[in-house]
């Protein structure tokens, strides 16, 4: 460990990213709908988000962790674990008369990420192993994430009943 200062203790100051999914939900599988996938900004500013954003979430942290469009050392791997996810996003979707629009760059060209983006692609695999959570995650009204990070108060909840909690932390 590097020593800055005379008798302090330093850290590497990052984000922390937490996910309240309602268990339980049964999704309205009447309607068809889209869910637009889009590319965002999720790094360590204190946010919070409905469930609305997830899909976005998700979507942003496989091209940030794969990221096939600029620096990707082996492109054809990344395209085809980015489209591995893809199918099985949609798979999981499909039963619930739900299409995926992906999009590959933000409205404003801006830069996207998830900070760590590799932390959180094994809680999205654990997701995606159960898919009642992460539909939940998805579309439940009740499901949300806050985004922050360990230099300030930040949400971190206790054991909710009905609720399951996954933290990401950096």
């Amino acid at each position: 460990m590097l020593q800055s200062r005379l008798n302090a203790f330093e850290t590497n100051s990052s984000s922390i990213h937490t996910f309240c999914i309602k268990e339980g939900f049964k999704p309205d599988t009447n309607e068809n709908s889209v869910l637009s996938a889009t590319l965002q900004q999720y790094g360590w500013e204190h946010s919070s988000y409905t469930s609305s954003w997830f899909i976005d979430y998700c979507w942003t942290a496989i091209l940030d962790y794969y990221n096939v469009l600029k620096y990707a050392d082996d492109i054809e791997t990344a395209k085809q674990k980015i489209k591995e996810y893809q199918d099985k996003i949609e798979a999981i979707l499909k039963p619930c008369n739900i299409e995926v629009k992906w999009f590959y760059e933000t409205e404003d060209g801006d830069r996207y990420y998830v900070d760590h983006a590799d932390k959180f692609l094994p809680i999205l695999d654990e997701l995606l192993d159960n898919p009642e959570l992460f539909i939940s995650a998805c579309l439940c009204e009740e499901s949300c994430f806050y985004t922050a990070n360990d230099n300030e108060d930040f949400y971190t909840p206790e054991k909710q009943e009905g609720f399951r909690i996954y933290v990401k932390r950096n």
